[in-house]
């Protein structure tokens, strides 16, 4: 009787111990729990040209030193190239509150993956964003209405009545360039709308390129874009051999009222010379 209640206790004791040795292996080798990195919740895209921004949360635009999105420690973009092999991938050292994405100059829909790694370069969970950017395609469908051309023997005025406006894009100044009879080249820009200038000293009967820029914002995905964009307008100028001698006046550019009273009328005045004219009669309105 004593005999077996000892083999007893000891077979108790023998699988006990055994069953504490397999649970301590189990747990060596078991995989230690997981925390990846957050990810950003929102992300929203603004527009420039050939480029994109994306902007994550609702805080605004703050320094990275800000910033604080758990165990994240990088930001990854990664995109299609393009041609269905190689992905493109852009890698930002900190978190940010915006980033931007250059080079996009396909008028294509681009699919992009954003997410946050750790030190471990454990990913986040990707947010997926598909944009088409803004490119030179688009450029090449915006148009400035012609302007108006007046001619001289030897100089062209080139304007416009009404302020340049479009649907497609907000008008912000301009600048020109051209060669004179004398191969020296002329330049000029300004901001502001209704453009007016001078091409001067020229022949006549002889083509002269004139390179027009205009800057523009364009507007697009109902957004105005985030750059301004040089919009050029070709123009060639020609002077008819049979030309008129017009004189263009620089100053006075509007109509002065004088006083009748006064005794003396300063006025600044300024015009371009007409080829061959030796004298120059000057006339007042009393309207």
């Amino acid at each position: 009787m004593k005999a077996n209640k000892l083999f007893s206790v000891l077979l108790l004791a023998f699988v006990g111990v055994s069953c504490s040795d397999i649970y301590d292996n189990i747990k060596d080798f078991s995989p230690e729990e997981r925390i990846y990195p957050a990810r950003f919740d929102i992300v929203t895209v603004s527009y420039g040209y050939e480029r994109v921004e994306f902007d994550f949360g609702t805080q605004g635009r703050v320094p990275a030193s800000q910033m604080y999105l758990g165990k994240a420690k990088k930001i990854i973009v990664k995109y299609d190239a393009g041609d269905g092999v190689n992905v493109g991938k852009v890698e930002f050292d900190s978190i940010y509150s915006w980033i931007a994405i250059d080079s996009l100059t396909e008028s294509r829909i681009y699919e992009f993956k954003i997410f946050t790694e750790d030190q471990y370069g454990n990913p986040s969970i990707a947010q997926e964003v598909s944009v088409t950017p803004f490119t030179r395609e688009d450029v090449s469908a915006l148009a400035v209405t012609p302007p108006s051309i007046l001619e001289s023997t030897n100089a062209v005025s080139i304007g416009w009545q009404q302020p340049i406006v479009s649907d497609l894009y907000s008008f912000l100044g301009y600048s020109y360039e051209y060669t004179d009879k004398d191969e020296l080249t002329q330049r000029d820009s300004t901001d502001g709308n209704l453009p007016n200038f001078f091409v001067v000293n020229i022949n006549k009967a002889t083509d002269v390129p004139v390179k027009f820029t205009a800057q523009v914002v364009p507007n697009y995905l109902d957004a105005p874009l985030k750059d301004t964009i040089d919009l050029p307008v070709p123009m060639t100028i020609r002077i008819a051999d049979n030309a008129l001698p017009v004189v263009f006046l620089k100053l006075p550019v509007a109509a002065i009222t004088i006083d009748p009273e006064e005794g003396e009328f300063p006025l600044p005045f300024n015009w371009i010379p007409v080829d061959e004219a030796s004298s120059y009669e000057l006339k007042f309105s009393t309207d």
